[in-house]
């Protein structure tokens, strides 16, 4: 049974792109297509589809988008949706993030609060930039500690919020006081 394809820009593009590469799709790959569409951000899916249009000369497989596309091993995927969560949810209720390695990175962060409270303003370009830095820190701890050990999570995120401090706040604590 083929999925209900959402009229979208991203759906729109992708026909596109897949003509342009005079490649029909089965009903299973569209079935596949709607499914990274609709989990993913489209202007994140539109810049996948660009780039692959750029650089190969043969139609785009949902391989390749939840390659390019996979939050699990992107910190700059995992950073927008981080952004999106602190802006839209703020530090009193907790997000409904799924993804193993983003939810370590902020356990290893310190928990959901402290990614609240230290979250500059975009516009504290210096401030965002020492954040983004420790946050890719956590994100790859994150991923060596996940996907490579294989390691259980900390808890689930509605938890973390009341989690013992990250071993980096520890550090950056000492390095305080002394």
């Amino acid at each position: 049974m083929q999925a209900e394809l959402p009229p979208t820009k991203a759906i729109q593009r992708l026909a596109d792109v897949m003509s342009a590469r005079r490649y029909e799709a089965t009903a299973f790959e569209m079935d596949c297509w709607v499914a990274i569409i609709e989990r993913v951000p489209e202007r994140q899916f539109l810049a996948f589809l660009s780039h692959h249009y750029q650089t190969s000369p043969y139609a785009p497989q949902p391989s390749d988008a939840t390659k390019f596309l996979d939050v699990a091993a992107s910190p700059d995927a995992a950073f927008l949706i981080l952004q999106q969560a602190v802006r839209t949810v703020g530090p009193y209720v907790v997000p409904n993030i799924t993804e193993p390695v983003l939810v370590e990175a902020i356990h290893l962060f310190g928990g959901w609060a402290s990614v609240n409270e230290l979250m500059p303003a975009p516009s504290e370009s210096f401030q965002m930039r020492s954040f983004r830095e420790r946050f890719d820190a956590c994100f790859n701890a994150a991923i060596a500690h996940v996907r490579i050990n294989a390691a259980p999570l900390s808890g689930p995120l509605h938890a973390l919020h009341h989690a013992t401090p990250s071993p980096t706040l520890a550090i950056e604590r000492a390095s305080r006081e002394s």
